[in-house]
C-alpha cells in the first residue's frame, strides 16, 4: 500500500470548547453524579489533542498513517445557537490552517461552519477553500432541531456543490425528545442512557437520517455535484438501500433516481475506526470500493491496526489503493 490517508480525525481547542459550553443555552445545568463521573473518565483520553505535532505525529508514524484530514471535534462552535459562533468558527479555522501550514505534508483540513447564519457559513466556506486551502467542511449533527434538508441550509449545500468540495456529515447529540423516548426510562443507569443515545447507537441513526432526508427532499437531484461523506460505514444506511427503493421509492415518485442510485452516486463512506471484515464486505457490496475512504476517528478511537487491517483485507490491490488514498485524493483534491 503506497500511502494511507484518514479523513475523520479531530482536534478540539479547549478554550473554544469552554466558550461553547458557556454560551450554549441547551447545555444541562445539572447532571446525574454517576453520569458525570463516567463522562469524566470517558473523555479523559480525548483531552489535550489540540496540536498537530507531538503525540499525534508520533501515533501516526507508529500506526502508518501518512496524512490526516483534520476537523474540530466535540464542543464545535458550528452548532452553537449564538451570534458569537460566526467569529468562533473563523478562529477555529484560522488556528487549524496555521497548524497545517507548519506540517503541510502530513495534514489537511475541513472547515467548521456557523450553521446559525447560513450566509456567513457560505462566506466562511469560500474563505476556507480559496484562502486557507481547506478541502470541504464537517458538521456535527443537526442545528437545533433542524436537519440539513431544511431550506435555510440550501445555500450551504449549494456552495459545497459549486466549490466542488464535500460535506462530511458527522454525528452529534440527538434531540432530547428522541433521547428520552427511545433510550431512557429503562432499568439501567443514566450512563447507559447516554451511550445508547450517543456513540453506542442513537447518534449514528440520527446522522443516517440526515442523509436519508437529503435524498427524500430531492436535494441531490437539485445539486448533482453535491458530495457527502458519511462515517461509521454510512451511519446504518448501506444495509437498507434496497429497502428504501422498495418501500420509500413507491411514494417518492417525484425523485429522478432510486434512493440506492442517488446514494451510490453522491455519498462516500468511511469506517471511523470500526474495523471489522463484515462491515468492509458490506460496504464493498453496497457502494463499491470507489466510494470508500479510510478514517480512524482520532482522538476518540485509536486503532493500532488502522493500516494493517486494510493491508490484510481480502481486496485486490487496485481497490486497496483506492480506499487507502486514491479516493481521498480525488474527492478532496489532495
Amino acid at each position: 500500500m503506497d500511502k494511507l490517508i484518514t479523513v475523520e480525525e479531530h482536534i478540539t481547542y479547549e478554550d473554544i470548547f469552554a466558550k461553547v459550553r458557556e454560551l450554549d443555552p441547551a447545555r444541562p445545568k445539572r447532571m446525574d453524579p454517576e453520569l458525570q463521573e463516567f463522562l469524566g473518565g470517558y473523555f479523559e483520553g480525548v483531552q489535550g489533542w489540540d496540536s498537530l505535532t507531538g503525540r499525534r505525529l508520533e501515533l501516526m508514524d507508529e500506526e502508518g498513517v501518512d496524512v490526516q484530514v483534520v476537523s474540530h471535534g466535540h464542543g464545535s462552535p458550528g452548532q452553537l445557537a449564538h451570534p458569537a459562533a460566526v467569529d468562533m468558527c473563523k478562529e477555529v479555522n484560522d488556528r487549524l490552517a496555521k497548524m497545517i501550514s507548519e506540517v503541510p505534508d502530513r495534514f489537511a483540513g475541513f472547515a467548521t461552519l456557523p450553521l446559525i447564519d447560513p450566509a456567513a457559513a457560505v462566506d466562511e466556506l469560500h474563505r476556507c477553500v480559496s484562502e486557507l486551502g481547506f478541502h470541504g467542511s464537517l458538521v456535527l449533527g443537526r442545528y437545533q432541531d433542524l436537519f440539513l434538508d431544511h431550506p435555510r441550509f440550501r445555500p450551504i449545500l449549494k456552495a459545497h456543490a459549486e466549490l466542488n468540495v464535500p460535506l462530511y456529515i458527522h454525528p452529534g447529540p440527538i434531540m432530547d425528545s428522541v433521547a428520552n423516548a427511545y433510550y431512557s426510562g429503562g432499568t439501567w443507569p443514566a450512563k447507559v442512557d447516554y451511550m445508547l443515545a450517543s456513540s453506542g447507537f442513537g447518534w449514528h441513526v440520527d446522522a443516517g437520517v440526515q442523509v436519508l432526508r437529503l435524498i427524500a427532499a430531492g436535494v441531490f437531484d437539485e445539486l448533482p455535484n453535491l458530495r457527502i461523506l458519511s462515517g461509521h460505514w454510512g451511519e446504518t444506511l448501506p444495509a437498507y438501500l434496497e429497502r428504501f427503493d422498495d418501500q420509500i421509492g413507491i411514494a417518492a415518485t417525484y425523485l429522478e433516481r432510486p434512493f440506492s442510485q442517488t446514494y451510490r452516486e453522491q455519498v462516500w463512506i468511511t469506517p471511523s475506526g470500526i474495523l471489522t471484515p463484515a462491515q468492509l464486505n458490506l460496504a464493498i457490496a453496497q457502494v463499491g470500493a470507489d466510494h470508500i475512504l479510510w478514517s480512524e476517528d482520532i482522538p476518540y478511537i485509536k486503532c493500532k491496526n488502522i493500516r494493517t487491517f486494510l493491508d490484510e483485507a481480502d481486496l485486490n490491490e487496485g481497490d486497496r489503493e483506492k480506499i487507502a488514498h486514491r479516493n481521498a485524493e480525488t474527492l478532496l483534491g489532495l
